[in-house]
């Protein structure tokens, strides 16, 4: 890691470790840890007989799991709630602009051709 005078944390990444989008989160807390475990779901596609695609299942994969102490475990629920908050609220102001804008659907886009 690369020394920073005069800040005592380090800061680095590691390699081998990517960003992954998820489905879901199990999780909690108690006097002992915080616990998040992430969760991804893949649909199972198939072909019928009629040679439609149906999603017969779904297969769910666990990220290991993610432990912490119960204060880590607030701070990062506090956070996480105030962003929460300031996105449904942007999403409430944006709605209920009548001017906001709009992406307008091309000729071809509606079946039509030019």
């Amino acid at each position: 890691m690369p020394h920073n005078e005069g800040n005592p944390v380090q800061s680095g990444s590691v390699e081998e470790m990517r960003p992954l989008m998820v489905d879901g989160v199990f999780g909690g807390v108690d006097p002992a840890a915080g616990r998040l475990a992430f969760y991804i779901d893949i649909n199972v596609i198939a072909v019928s007989d009629t040679g439609a695609m149906e999603a017969n299942s779904v297969n769910r994969f666990f990220i290991p799991e993610i432990r912490m102490s119960p204060e880590t475990f607030c701070s990062i629920a506090d956070m996480m709630k105030t962003q929460a908050d300031q996105y449904r609220q942007s999403m409430r102001e944006y709605y209920a602009n009548p001017e906001r804008p709009t992406i307008e659907k091309t000729s071809s886009e509606n079946g039509r051709s030019s």
